[in-house]
């Protein structure tokens, strides 16, 4: 255990060091949601929102937004850059292993992830003043398995990923059309039901919508906890079986 959090540690400081890769996570979010704020229109109701304001709706999307970066930029670059340089194949050959170096991996990111959310979370509802969740525990579940599954694609993505540059190209293909369905660049309540259908099946747009229905009291359903829980759990048994340790 001892050796488990001098890892978590060492991987904490080597974290530090990139400061432009936990500036995606924790800053950009934020600050983007600033931006969104300077808006006038996105400040007032709009009824086909259900009466929520565009900031509103943009709250959870950018929580997603920083899931993200962590999950399909920050972890898989990581990995596969260590892979890249030897380092997980030497490890392999000490008590160690490498198996512990991934661990302490999700162990700091989960935590930048956290730190992201909960600065982003805490400039809406405190300072730009949108709307408090008025169902806090399926918000909470969602943006708790959003992570998870966020976390479990990263591995899976580094799992596969040779090189660094493997592992971003990847990481780019998958963004941009998990932020498409969570609603980043047009809200998906705004393209119709059939794009929220779509949504529902992705971690991001699941993870989002959830977060959307439950800012007001809508039902969430049970369909997009489902998709999380499955985005959580086959990826990371494919990058178990599949891992490349060099």
């Amino acid at each position: 255990m001892s050796a488990q959090v001098e890892l978590v540690r060492s991987e904490a400081r080597l974290m530090t060091r990139e400061p432009m890769a936990t500036f995606w996570v924790i800053a950009f979010p934020t600050a983007l949601l600033g931006v969104f704020a300077l808006i006038p229109t996105f400040r007032d109701r709009v009824p086909e929102l259900g009466g929520q304001t565009v900031l509103d709706l943009y709250v959870p999307i950018n929580v997603t937004l920083a899931l993200g970066f962590l999950g399909l930029f920050i972890i898989p670059g990581a990995l596969a850059t260590y892979r890249e340089r030897g380092v997980l194949r030497r490890l392999a050959t000490t008590p160690v292993g490498p198996a512990r170096v991934v661990l302490a991996q999700l162990a700091v990111a989960a935590v930048v992830g956290v730190v992201g959310v909960s600065l982003l979370l805490a400039v809406a509802w405190g300072l730009l003043g949108t709307v408090v969740p008025v169902d806090v525990l399926p918000f909470a579940a969602a943006l708790l398995l959003g992570l998870l599954a966020m976390l479990s694609v990263g591995v899976l993505v580094g799992a596969l990923s040779g090189t660094a540059k493997a592992a971003t190209i990847a990481g780019n293909v998958l963004f941009f059309p998990m932020m498409f369905l969570a609603g980043l660049y047009v809200p998906v309540a705004v393209l119709g039901e059939t794009m929220q259908r779509i949504g529902e099946l992705t971690p991001l747009g699941a993870s989002a919508l959830v977060m959307q229905r439950a800012a007001v009291g809508d039902p969430v359903g049970t369909l997009p906890f489902v998709a999380m829980a499955l985005w959580t759990l086959v990826p990371l048994a494919v990058a178990v079986r599949r891992f490349r340790w060099e």
